[in-house]
C-alpha cells in the first residue's frame, strides 16, 4: 500500500517532525527501561530510587499533577543522580537522540507507515538491550524474549520474513553462538559470551530470517573487532567487552538493508 500524501513537499516536512517527535517520546520513555534494568543489576548499593511508589518531597511548589502520577514520578532521576550524575546525563542524552535520529532517519527510508512502526519499535528494543549491555554486561530475558516472540508474531501477520525463514532464524540463531560458546569453553576453559547473546542472536534471526544471520555475525565480529582495538585498548584495558551493541547495531543494518534499497548490505 503506498501513501502519495507523503510524497507531498509540505507533508514531508510535518510527517518527518511528528516522527522525530515520536521519536524523542520513545527516547524518554526508554531512558525510564534502561535506568531500570541498570539499577537493577548494578553491583553497588542500590539508591532509593523504588518505583513506582517514590515519595519525593511533597513541598507546596511540586505541582498536583507531579505528586498524582507515576508516570511523571518515574521519569524524575534527582534522587538517582546523586550516584549517577554523570552516567545518567550521558546516557540518557544517547538514548533520547538515538531514538530521535533513527525515528527521523526512518522516514526518509520508508513511506509506508507500517513499515516505520516496525522498524522504529525494533531499533527500540535493540538500543535499549545495547545500552543495558554495555553497562552491565547482561541482556535481560525480559526484553530479549519479548523481541523473539514479537518477531515471530509479524512474521506469521505478514509483516516479515515467511514464517518458515523466521522460526529457523531464531532455532540457527540461538545454536550458532550456543555451539560457539561451548567450543570456546572446551578449548581455552573460558565463557567467550553469555547467554543474553544467544537470545539476541535468535530474536534477530526471528525477524531478518535465517538468511541474514552469517551476514548479521559477519559484521557484528568486525564491529567487536574494531571495538576491542581501537577503543577497548585506550578506555577499557583489560576489561570484557559486551557484544550485544555489535549484534544489535550489525542485525539493525541488516534488518533495514533488506527492506530499503538505499541502505545496501545483502
Amino acid at each position: 500500500m503506498y501513501y502519495p500524501i507523503l510524497y507531498e513537499v509540505q507533508f514531508q516536512g510535518v510527517a518527518r517532525s511528528v516522527a522525530a517527535f515520536i521519536g524523542f517520546l520513545a527516547g524518554m520513555l526508554l531512558n525510564i527501561v534502561v535506568t531500570r534494568f541498570i539499577l537493577k543489576f548494578a553491583s553497588i548499593p542500590m539508591p532509593p530510587f523504588t518505583l513506582p511508589d517514590i515519595s519525593y518531597a511533597t513541598s507546596s511548589d511540586e505541582p498536583d499533577l507531579y505528586l498524582k502520577s507515576p508516570l511523571l514520578r518515574q521519569m524524575n532521576f534527582r534522587r538517582a543522580s546523586l550516584y549517577y550524575r554523570d552516567q545518567l546525563s550521558y546516557r540518557s542524552l544517547f538514548v533520547t537522540g538515538s531514538c530521535t535520529l533513527l525515528f527521523l532517519g526512518m522516514s526518509f527510508l520508508f513511506d509506508n507507515p507500517m513499515a516505520w512502526l516496525i522498524v522504529c519499535l525494533f531499533s527500540c528494543f535493540l538500543i535499549t538491550l545495547s545500552v543495558i549491555d554495555a553497562s552491565t554486561f547482561i541482556l535481560p530475558d525480559a526484553l530479549t524474549q519479548p523481541l523473539l516472540w514479537l518477531g515471530l508474531m509479524l512474521s506469521a501477520l505478514g509483516h516479515g520474513v515467511p514464517v518458515e525463514s523466521a522460526i529457523f532464524g531464531a532455532v540457527s540463531g540461538y545454536l550458532s553462538l550456543w555451539f560457539l560458546y561451548w567450543c570456546l569453553r572446551f578449548v581455552i576453559k573460558k565463557e567467550g559470551m553469555g547467554f543474553g547473546d544467544f537470545k539476541l542472536l535468535a530474536a534477530i534471526g526471528a525477524w531478518s530470517g535465517w538468511e541474514a544471520l552469517p551476514a548479521v555475525c559477519t559484521l557484528a565480529a568486525l564491529i567487536g573487532i574494531f571495538y576491542a582495538v581501537v577503543w577497548g585498548r585506550f578506555l577499557r584495558r583489560g576489561s570484557l567487552i559486551p557484544f550485544g551493541p555489535a549484534l544489535s547495531i550489525s542485525g539493525l543494518l541488516i534488518y533495514i538493508s533488506q527492506r530499503s534499497d538505499i541502505v545496501w548490505l545483502m
